[in-house]
């Protein structure tokens, strides 16, 4: 199956931690950094942590949900601030395709 470019696929969501969505950036200079409440679509994700020193870093993001679905993704670390930093993932095969779409179906699209 050939890969998914969904670099700006799909409509962006917001997940809070009430939605139990956990993500999970794996760096290779330091501690996974655990996040609930960000933004994601099918191209990459938007987290509340300062990776400023990472730029242009490759991550691994793991998302897992209570419903014991998981996925995992090499990214890209493309910009960061204090307040917040943006991870572009690889392309998706189908299997990461399928079960990201599955995790955000009842997510709530944000506004622009």
């Amino acid at each position: 199956m050939p890969e998914q470019d969904c670099r700006r696929e799909g409509v962006r969501v917001a997940v809070r931690n009430a939605d139990h969505i956990e993500a999970i950036v794996y760096t290779e200079q330091g501690v996974p950094e655990f996040c609930d409440e960000y933004e994601i679509n099918l191209g990459g994700i938007k987290v509340n942590s300062n990776f400023s020193e990472l730029k242009n870093n490759r991550v691994r993001v793991s998302l897992f949900n209570s419903k014991d679905q998981r996925v995992e993704i090499q990214s890209t670390i493309m910009s960061s601030s204090l307040r917040n930093s943006v991870i572009k993932f690889d392309p998706l095969n189908q299997e990461q395709y399928t079960v990201l779409c599955n995790m955000l179906t009842l997510q709530q699209p944000i506004d622009e």
